[in-house]
């Protein structure tokens, strides 16, 4: 897990860096989403998502999600540590309202890489402006359910970062 959530953070870094260009050849701004989710269950879980802030209240960008047992009910329950939920997907954010703090609903539609199924997520939460060591930045704040078509389905609170 501990890996997993350091090459996370680690390639939301480095694309951070990396400016996209569209066809005209100006410079379109980048923004990485990383997230930390808190399941029902006791799972426990990261997320990375690369994507673009299209106006102040639409975002849209590419993520890779997983969660798995924490540590806790390993050592509790003697139960292994097993990958529960991995996929690949397209992400999509509303905020309504463009204020310092503001409600979102989110979307994810995508891929279920463990069984090779289709993967999907809703979200609610707030999203909360600050200024970060990156310039503009915002605390992602909410509650979502996550689910590979009938195999996986997780319930979580997610806190995350944008830059």
């Amino acid at each position: 897990m501990k890996k997993i959530i350091c090459l996370i953070m680690a390639l939301s870094l480095v694309a951070a860096s990396l400016p996209a260009q569209n066809r005209t050849g100006k410079s379109i701004p980048v923004t990485v989403v990383t997230e930390v989710g808190f399941g029902m269950g006791d799972y426990l879980g990261a997320q990375g998502i690369i994507g673009h802030q299209i106006n102040d209240r639409l975002f849209t960008g590419i993520g890779v999600v997983h969660y798995e047992h924490s540590v806790y009910s390993v050592i509790l329950y003697s139960e292994p540590s097993y990958s529960y939920l991995n996929a690949a997907f397209f992400d999509a954010r509303y905020s309504f309202g463009s204020g310092k703090v503001a409600p979102y609903a989110g979307a994810d539609l995508g891929f279920g890489i463990r069984y090779g199924k289709i993967y999907g997520g809703a979200e609610a939460g707030a999203r909360i402006k600050v200024r970060g060591p990156f310039g503009k930045s915002c605390l992602w704040v909410s509650f979502c359910g996550n689910r590979c078509l009938s195999t996986d389905n997780i319930w979580a609170v997610k806190i995350g970062y944008s830059f």
